[in-house]
């Protein structure tokens, strides 16, 4: 899987190839984090033994202390102990119960809440809108910034015209402005989505705990 995580380095689709890149490595590392966590031999194994063992020999010692148990405390304790070995144990409950619903289901939550009130980004337009974005600022970069330049019949006086900071100042900064755009949407999506992948890779301690 992590194979195909491939960024286009030069192409019309350059945002929206940096964020599915970004997508895919953070799903690469919460499946494989978490199967590397529950594979035999690993250190969660002992850890969850251990865990549940304490678990049964504190209601066991409840039970020798003369405190009765009452039969939703009894299914209760049942219950953490099927979830617990459920999600521990097995990647397609853990991918259903918490890794799906971690990743995808904000943004549908979100489209089904904004279709209704027409918000932008509510038809999964979003990186659409702003690959656009960035494809007219590559245009206006090319085109120029369609300053009058004195001594052109037409144009404004020297002087009525403000000096730029320096020479090339205009295609500075739209490079700069581009550049920004860029960094700014990337490094706020990439953050989440592996900040959101590493924490499903280490969810079983959480779980066991």
């Amino acid at each position: 899987m992590a194979a195909q995580c491939q960024i286009a380095s030069l192409s019309d689709s350059f945002l929206p190839s940096a964020l599915a890149f970004f997508d895919c490595e953070a799903r690469v590392l919460g499946e494989g984090g978490y199967l590397a966590i529950i594979a035999p031999g690993s250190f969660l194994t002992p850890l969850l033994t251990a865990l549940l063992t304490i678990l049964i020999a504190l209601f066991g010692y409840r039970l020798l202390l003369g405190v009765p148990a009452s039969a939703s405390d009894t299914v209760t304790t049942f219950i953490k102990i099927g979830v617990v070995l459920a999600l521990t144990a097995s990647w397609p409950a853990y991918q259903a119960l918490l890794f799906n619903v971690a990743f995808d289901a904000p943004s549908q939550l979100f489209a089904t809440i904004a279709r209704g009130a027409a918000l932008p980004g509510s038809s999964d337009d979003l990186v659409v809108r702003l690959e656009a974005v960035d494809r007219a600022m590559r245009y206006l970069a090319v085109q120029g910034t369609g300053l009058p330049q004195p001594g052109l019949p037409g144009s404004s006086p020297a002087s009525a015209i403000t000096p730029p900071a320096f020479a090339g100042f205009d295609d500075f900064a739209l490079g700069i402005a581009r550049v920004t755009l860029l960094v700014s949407v990337i490094a706020s999506y990439g953050l989440v989505r592996l900040f959101a992948g590493l924490l499903l890779a280490i969810g079983p301690l959480f779980i066991a705990a």
